[in-house]
């Protein structure tokens, strides 16, 4: 079996005996069709932070009409609702997923302009030669229909395009149930003009699909059908190109039944998702194990696991609906005897029972630990690299045992390679499953910023964990996204007796002076910092902060983090313009007795930072007059 990995640990350096901790970040997930307004959105998201909900799968695309904007398919409301969701789950913490009915395209009257428009795209029964669906009044698209697919890659596109979208999940992926399944058509759907141009395409102008690939004794029916399951695979691997065209930091999962390749009630869909595990066409398998006992559920897992090729899988439970479903409790207990601890809930508005909604909170707070969330709150955040930092700066601390919770290699140090791992975890927690802050974050980063934060709950983007989304989070994202090698030192400022813990500018610059990355960081009380190298070679790191010069120090990159680094800063700079001259003589005399509050008053011209311009500062000047930064 492709279970998950959990590995027991013994903590080491916190003091918990026997603790198990996880190397993923958890998923627990619930799929929500959109309330009609966000008021209601945002009762149901506070329900799902107690819970302990980590990701929302937003029905986005259902009966022909579209949760975002008016673009690929007509919109469904009056405001892109998708663009407004992801801030506002955001506020609780919970990553937002475009939930996508890939196939469903028309529900009664819903929908129907798709159609109207390319009657050629409606899936054809055989047995009928009509359109269908599940049940009576929809309508599903043929997936095997080139049109169809690429609609679908152009709508995968627009919806990556959205700024913090975490994730596009395709629903629906598959040819309705068999809705006759006593007559002799074992699989009748697709049979059209399209399919059968290239069936004759690869076997010949002779194959006519309706009659010799309809029946399971026709020459052409397993030939027919294998073509079917790979263009249905095809439509999957189009919305994958489509995701990775705009923003590959998107992950692509997909609702499947578990049994699809393993059950001969699942022959007609052609729901050939193992296929998508293979070709690296899809990042997660949500299987939907809805059976009606703990027993059942538990041998769906099973089933699902053993054809995921590698790939990560999260369960999804039911608990409502016309069929019976064992208590959430009892599943989530079931989903852990099988060695799953991520889940995905159907649907989001069961949680609004409070048994519900305790069962899925004690199950988030019992379970294995995510590794390198060393305050145990279920997040990587700002204080956890700060506990890493604060044992490890750069020089290997020896004498560590596989136990050692930083010691994620499980050799006998904490050195640059456990530093490494440790921060790809926290990249693919923070920035997505493949660990870059790209456009798309740092502008929903960035916009973030002054957003409206949860009293009780933590933004997704206070990544610092002081209560708001600010500059500061934005600062923390930019030092810790990079995977190159750290720098670590120390920063003495000249001429102050206040503490160097502010916001300093560092530059890299490579040989010929030129700029190739900066990062704006606070250093600690104590004057260290940390800040990411731009790569292997040699450069020069420059350091400025207000009234002093600029300091450029020689630091040569290897494959490794690099100690000791050690930067003096000068005062005297009043005037900023990197030099201690006559101008900023000048500029204290214009200034001089001037106090915090006076009008005129420039904390660049207090140089000693005791709240005043007065005589101490012009000593200052006069001690490192004539002197440049670098």
């Amino acid at each position: 079996m492709l279970r998950k990995a959990i590995i027991g640990l013994t903590l080491g350096i916190t003091a918990l005996s026997a603790a198990q901790y996880r190397e993923t970040r958890p998923i627990r997930a619930v799929w929500l069709r959109p309330p009609a307004s966000l008021v209601s959105l945002e009762s149901y998201l506070n329900w799902f932070a107690e819970a302990g909900i980590t990701d929302l799968y937003l029905e986005t695309f259902y009966h022909g009409l579209s949760t975002g904007k008016q673009g690929v398919f007509n919109a469904r409301f009056g405001f892109d609702y998708l663009a407004a969701t992801i801030p506002l789950a955001a506020k609780y913490g919970i990553r937002t997923h475009a939930w996508l009915e890939a196939a469903y395209w028309q529900y009664d009257t819903t929908g129907a302009y798709l159609f109207a428009a390319n009657p050629e795209y409606r899936v054809i029964n055989v047995a009928t030669n009509a359109p269908g669906g599940d049940v009576a009044l929809q309508v599903f698209a043929n997936l095997t229909h080139p049109g169809v697919q690429q609609k679908l890659r152009q709508y995968t596109a627009e919806l990556a395009a959205y700024n913090g979208l975490w994730g596009i999940q395709t629903d629906y992926h598959r040819f309705p149930v068999d809705n006759n399944s006593s007559d002799s058509f074992r699989a009748p759907w697709s049979y059209d003009s399209t399919s059968n141009a290239a069936m004759q395409a690869i076997y010949g102008s002779g194959v006519n699909i309706t009659s010799n690939a309809a029946r399971t004794s026709h020459t052409y029916w397993n030939q027919f059908l294998a073509w079917r399951r790979q263009q249905i695979s095809e439509a999957a691997r189009q919305m994958y190109l489509g995701i990775q065209g705009v923003n590959p930091d998107v992950v692509f999962s997909g609702a499947v039944f578990p049994s699809a390749m393993t059950s001969s009630a699942q022959l007609s869909k052609c729901q050939d998702w193992p296929s998508w595990c293979v070709g690296g066409y899809i990042d997660h398998i949500v299987p939907m194990c809805y059976s009606p006992t703990t027993t059942s559920i538990k041998a769906e897992i099973d089933v699902a696991d053993d054809q995921l090729s590698g790939k990560r899988m999260i369960p999804g439970l039911a608990t409502g609906g016309a069929s019976p479903h064992p208590p959430l409790g009892d599943q989530l207990t079931a989903l852990r005897e099988v060695g799953y601890e991520d889940y995905a809930l159907f649907e989001g508005l069961e949680l609004g029972n409070l048994t519900a909604r305790t069962s899925a909170k004690n199950f988030m707070t019992s379970g294995p630990k995510y590794r390198g969330d060393t305050d145990n709150d279920n997040a990587l955040e700002v204080p956890d690299w700060q506990r890493f930092w604060n044992i490890y700066r750069g020089i290997p601390i020896s004498g560590a045992t596989a136990a050692n919770r930083y010691n994620y290699d499980g050799d006998t140090d904490v050195d640059s390679a456990d530093h490494a791992i440790f921060r790809e975890q926290f990249r693919r927690f923070r920035f997505g499953e493949n660990g870059v802050f790209g456009t798309g974050d740092q502008l929903a980063w960035t916009q973030a910023i002054g957003a409206s934060v949860s009293t009780t709950y933590r933004h997704l983007y206070d990544i610092d964990t002081d209560g708001d989304v600010d500059q500061t989070d934005l600062d923390w994202a930019y030092l810790l996204s990079p995977a190159t090698p750290m720098v670590f030192g120390t920063i003495a400022l000249g001429d102050t007796t206040l503490a160097p813990n502010r916001r300093f500018l560092f530059e890299w610059l490579d040989g010929s002076g030129n700029v190739v990355v900066s990062y704006w960081f606070s250093a600690d009380t104590q004057g260290r910092f940390a800040v990411p190298s731009p790569g292997a070679g040699s450069y020069r790191l420059s350091v400025k902060h207000e009234h002093w010069l600029r300091r450029n120090v020689s630091v040569a990159i290897g494959t490794a983090d690099i100690p000791g680094v050690s930067v003096s800063l000068v005062n005297g700079d009043a005037d900023g313009d990197n030099a201690v001259s006559i101008f900023d003589y000048i500029k204290l005399s214009d200034e001089f007795d001037l106090n915090v509050g006076d009008p005129g008053f420039d904390p660049m011209s207090d140089l000693d930072e005791d709240g005043s311009v007065t005589i101490f500062d012009v000593i200052i000047v006069n001690n490192n007059f004539d002197l440049f930064g670098e």
